[in-house]
């Protein structure tokens, strides 16, 4: 009787009702019948069920946890004054319907870009949508499970064409999702690194901090669309000379944000910069905090605009 009354409402009001669904829920609505499983693979579903998730000022993101990948909420709403009452909850478990060795996999780090994951497997990456389903699985082009073996995730911002990056022993190679297939590239890399961290996917191209055998310091890019690092972008002026252990992170596909934490104090900082070019990065501080008596190093963060205000874990 609900599927029969369902089926007579307009289109656009089935949408609306269905958008409201949490996440969680979309695989029930998925196998209700044909006609709801292709509505929520639209895009335009898919952008307005976001568009809610935002609306409702919920943070998202992903963590690992015990080799899991998990969608986590974070409500901030709570937050005013000096008063803190925060929302932290587990929303989802990644799976895989079509790919049951998946669930038997350890998954040993996870990239986001665009709407796409990018998980790393120990013989395999596994790249989908989770929204529409069907994960497609790439062969490691290096059968030794190293940690060594740098990955990414980014798109050809000409066409579009997704791409997944392999850095291993300063060789560069490229998979595109739309030709199935690795390339070696010619592209070199510049510098002698020893220490490389913190990858994330901002517009179509990928950040790390880095640091070369002369403790040098850098914000590192890679340009899916031409295929090649771009400039080293300076790191904010309030780092330079000093030791910190940093961390950075990308706010709605905006914002590139950087967590600075000398080692010597209890002091954080935190910088942001909404003009994300590879040559310019014009840094502006968020936020200055002292941490006392919490001595422990932060991993990430995540922060919110209007309420000036950040959250550690």
């Amino acid at each position: 009787m609900m599927m029969m009354m369902m089926s007579n409402l307009p289109h656009d009001l089935v949408e609306e009702i269905l958008t409201r669904a949490p996440l969680k829920s979309l695989r029930a609505v998925r196998s209700t019948c044909k006609k709801w499983n292709a509505l929520t693979k639209d895009r335009s579903f898919t952008d307005k069920h976001i568009g809610k998730v935002t609306a409702s000022g919920e943070k998202e993101f992903l963590m690992l946890v015990g080799y899991r990948v998990y969608l986590i909420g974070v409500n901030v709403h709570g937050i005013q004054n000096n008063n803190v009452d925060v929302s932290i909850k587990r929303k989802a478990k990644l799976i895989a319907l079509d790919d049951s060795e998946f669930h038997r996999s350890q998954v040993f780090r996870v990239f986001h870009s665009n709407g796409l994951l990018l998980c790393v497997l120990d013989t395999r990456l596994v790249v989908w949508n989770p929204y529409w389903g069907k994960p497609k699985s790439i062969k490691r082009r290096h059968s030794m499970c190293t940690s060594s073996e740098i990955f990414s995730l980014g798109y050809d911002k000409s066409c579009g064409s997704q791409k997944v990056l392999s850095l291993f022993q300063n060789k560069v190679e490229i998979y595109d999702l739309s030709s199935n297939s690795w390339m070696l590239t010619d592209c070199t890399v510049e510098w002698e690194l020893y220490y490389i961290k913190c990858s994330l996917s901002l517009k179509g191209n990928t950040y790390w901090y880095a640091k070369d055998f002369k403790l040098e310091e850098y914000i590192i890019c890679f340009d899916f669309t031409k295929e090649r690092f771009g400039p080293c972008p300076p790191l904010p002026m309030s780092f330079i000379n000093k030791r910190y252990s940093p961390s950075i992170h990308a706010i709605r596909e905006e914002m590139l944000a950087v967590l600075l934490q000398p080692w010597n104090t209890y002091e954080l900082e935190i910088w942001v910069t909404n003009k994300i070019e590879p040559d310019a990065l014009p840094w502006s501080k968020f936020l200055k905090i002292n941490k006392r008596p919490i001595s422990v190093m932060c991993g990430g963060f995540l922060i919110d605009e209007e309420k000036k205000l950040a959250l550690f874990f």
